[in-house]
């Protein structure tokens, strides 16, 4: 119960991060900085404690846990093709794609 406390807030602040800086700050780059290094941080959490099955046990989604993290990446993209100065419906729908793409991978 504590991992999933600990994984949902690292998540968030990421989100959040990502969010707050290129609102506040317009700073794309640093941005995507603390997205990776927080993304990095959950995935470490992640693989530090959670112990692979072991014998003759299969698995059936191999290392699918590392997607909820790799889900802010495609968030960072999508939001900064939102934040762009001109409009181009082109970018608009890019957006749309990167935006599902982290719910599948935040769902996965």
């Amino acid at each position: 119960c504590i991992f999933y406390g600990f994984i949902s807030y690292f998540q968030s602040l990421a989100y959040y991060g990502l969010g707050h800086i290129n609102i506040e700050l317009r700073a794309f780059w640093v941005a995507y900085a603390t997205a990776f290094v927080i993304a990095v941080l959950q995935a470490l959490i992640l693989r530090f404690d959670i112990i692979p099955a072991r014998g003759g046990r299969k698995q059936y989604l191999p290392r699918c846990e590392f997607l909820g993290p790799l889900a802010i990446l495609p968030a960072a993209v999508g939001m900064s093709l939102d934040f762009q100065v001109q409009y181009d419906p082109t970018a608009i729908a890019l957006c749309w794609i990167f935006v599902f793409i982290a719910y599948i991978l935040q769902l996965i």
